[in-house]
């Protein structure tokens, strides 16, 4: 594509020679190739570097396993394009994705990400039309989630954030707000991210055109329920202005207690989805003093509301 500034991919992966091989040929047949492929290594003792070689992508080994955020952050600071896509090695990218992305933020400077159409292999319906966030309690979660893939994502759609698992982001976002923040090893590391541009006033665009098939869980670990519900409260206790943070809280109990009784569980996993939110009281004292806060409450309200909201062109916030 003409104009189109060039783009990397960052792969991270442990354990994934099972993943790549498959990953890598839906990256070679892309309309738009990357101008770099970066697989972060996390330390796996299997075959990924030879999977990766032959594909012609570059090996980056970290020697352990340091988590999901330290391995985008380490192909982050590895690559050298204005544009930067992540993606899970258990996902398979149609060839238009790159294309689609880029082309997005070519046409419109003020978008600083776009999220892709992920949905789930197996006719298991949409994994993430980009991330949204409902400070009345929810929280961060994938849009449109489980519900059949149809018309309802065909369009571009302003959203909250962008599901890491495949995203693009322009560098100056990283720039400007940080990158992602490795204390939160695996999960909602991305909705963090999503917070801090938010709050920065960026905008995230969801991209239909842009298609992704994600066989979630294959390239992690099972069992990260208590992992997730620590980075849940982490995210709210440092990130959410004090007024959103002050109404999160308030109704946050009411819906833990209705998720609990959904599931059809009783009080000692009701008192686990609280606990993190008051074992960790160092979360609220020591609230990130360097987020860059450029959106009013009144600008944040909608973002941090709805699920999306319609795109038209806009001005540039960032910077």
């Amino acid at each position: 594509m003409d104009g189109v500034p060039p783009v990397d991919v960052i792969i991270p992966s442990y354990n994934g020679e099972q993943l790549l091989e498959t990953c890598l040929a839906a990256l070679s047949r892309q309309t738009l190739p990357a101008t770099r492929v970066i697989v972060v290594d996390n330390g796996s003792d299997d075959g990924s570097r030879a999977v990766v070689e032959l594909a012609g992508a570059e090996w980056l080994p970290l020697g352990r396993n340091a988590g999901f955020p330290a391995a985008v952050n380490a192909g982050i600071r590895a690559s050298t394009a204005p544009s930067i896509a992540l993606l899970n090695n258990d996902a398979i990218a149609e060839p238009e994705w790159l294309a689609e992305l880029s082309g997005a933020l070519e046409r419109d400077p003020a978008i600083s990400f776009a999220a892709s159409r992920m949905i789930f292999t197996g006719d298991r319906g949409i994994n993430a039309a980009g991330d949204a966030f409902d400070v009345r309690g929810r929280g961060g979660y994938n849009r449109g989630i489980f519900e059949p893939d149809g018309p309802r994502f065909d369009e571009p759609r302003l959203v909250f954030g962008a599901c890491a698992g495949a995203a693009l982001y322009r560098r100056d976002l990283f720039d400007d707000v940080g990158l992602f923040d490795e204390e939160f090893f695996l999960s909602w590391e991305d909705i963090d991210l999503d917070l801090r541009a938010a709050l920065a006033g960026h905008r995230c665009l969801y991209v239909p055109g842009a298609i992704v098939h994600h066989d979630q869980g294959a390239s992690s670990k099972p069992d990260r329920l208590e992992l997730e519900r620590r980075n849940k409260a982490r995210l709210a206790l440092r990130g959410l202005p004090l007024p959103l943070l002050a109404l999160y809280l308030a109704l946050l109990p009411l819906r833990e207690a209705r998720e609990t009784r959904a599931a059809g569980q009783g009080i000692a996993d009701y008192g686990a989805r609280l606990r993190p939110y008051l074992s960790e009281p160092r979360w609220a004292r020591h609230r990130r003093g360097q987020i860059k806060r450029r959106a009013s409450l009144r600008e944040l309200w909608p973002v941090l509301t709805r699920e999306s909201l319609p795109y038209e062109p806009g001005p540039v916030r960032r910077g």
